[in-house]
């Protein structure tokens, strides 16, 4: 049996990318055949200093009769790979929400789809309980490091968990990465970001449903967001306005100043982020769109 590590279809963010390299090499440490496939573009959270890291991956997918597929960061069915069998599907790891309840019906224990600031975090507990954390590649312990601070806004949002801080300081040592890799990591993600901040908006929109209805949502992760929200503020409401869909907004997180700024297509978008905290243009604290989704999704009628 060959295990398949996959993530989304269309792109590929750095924890995904993080957990599919890493996982596929903690299964060969094991002794088991595993590959890992991104068919997706890599976005731009994927630095060319973490690409340089090196790690084993492909793009490609030649079916073989006795595949076996494991997920990683999606629990989505609309934003598989089309080459993923779902009756094939052995494991799933994710932290966003929605899906829960339909794979740990599906897959019992081998379901891990829950609350935690990265999906690395899943992947750094699993080769601890097997003993193999010290034993995979140096490209992998350092991906699932950057992973973990990346995704949790330097451990700053609310979904980080004591798991995810657990699993940064057992992955330190192992990783050996300078004392400044955070903020050279979030500097160089926002330098890559302002060569084109609106094609990587439009790359990244997300489009639900909330109570019957459609809502668009794009994000930034930035170090020092505020005087770029300001500069691009007109052309984010441009692009908000060019969206079919009646709610529609921007997140654009500042690490830095520890701020969210949010661009809303109308009032009605706005009235209802209102609900959430927002406060004009401003949110006193970091959040991401994740985040945001499940306010949007929990809150009653």
């Amino acid at each position: 049996m060959r295990i398949i590590v996959t993530t989304g279809k269309s792109y590929t963010e750095l924890d995904g990318y993080a957990c599919c390299i890493a996982y596929a090499d903690l299964l060969r440490k094991e002794g088991k055949e595993a590959v890992a496939i991104l068919p997706g573009v890599l976005n731009e959270s994927i630095i060319p200093e973490v690409k340089a890291w090196g790690g084993a991956f492909e793009t490609e997918y030649s079916e073989q009769p006795e595949d076996k597929f494991v997920l990683q960061d999606i629990s989505e069915k609309e934003y598989f790979a089309q080459f993923v069998n779902e009756d094939k599907v052995i494991a799933v790891y994710d932290h966003h929400f929605g899906f829960e309840k339909y794979w740990n019906e599906k897959l019992g224990e081998n379901a891990h789809v829950e609350k935690m600031g990265a999906c690395a975090t899943f992947i750094v507990e699993e080769a601890v309980q097997k003993n193999l954390l010290a034993s995979i590649e140096l490209s992998s312990l350092r991906l699932l490091y950057t992973a973990i601070f990346a995704n949790s806004l330097n451990l700053k949002a609310s979904v980080t968990t004591e798991r995810d801080i657990k699993a940064l300081e057992l992955l330190s040592p192992l990783a050996n990465l300078d004392q400044n890799w955070h903020e050279t990591y979030f500097e160089s993600l926002q330098q890559g970001i302002l060569n084109d901040p609106i094609s990587a908006v439009k790359r990244d929109l997300k489009i639900l449903e909330v109570e019957g209805e459609s809502w668009v949502i794009g994000q930034l992760e930035l170090w020092n967001g505020a005087e770029i929200f300001q500069q691009y503020q007109a052309e984010f409401q441009k692009l908000l306005g060019e969206c079919e869909q009646k709610y529609a907004f921007i997140t654009v997180p500042s690490i830095k100043q520890g701020l969210t700024f949010v661009q809303a297509k109308n009032m009605k978008t706005r009235e209802i982020l209102e609900q959430f905290g927002l406060s004009g243009n401003k949110l006193q604290a970091l959040r991401l769109r994740k985040e945001w989704i499940k306010l949007l999704m929990s809150s009653p009628s």
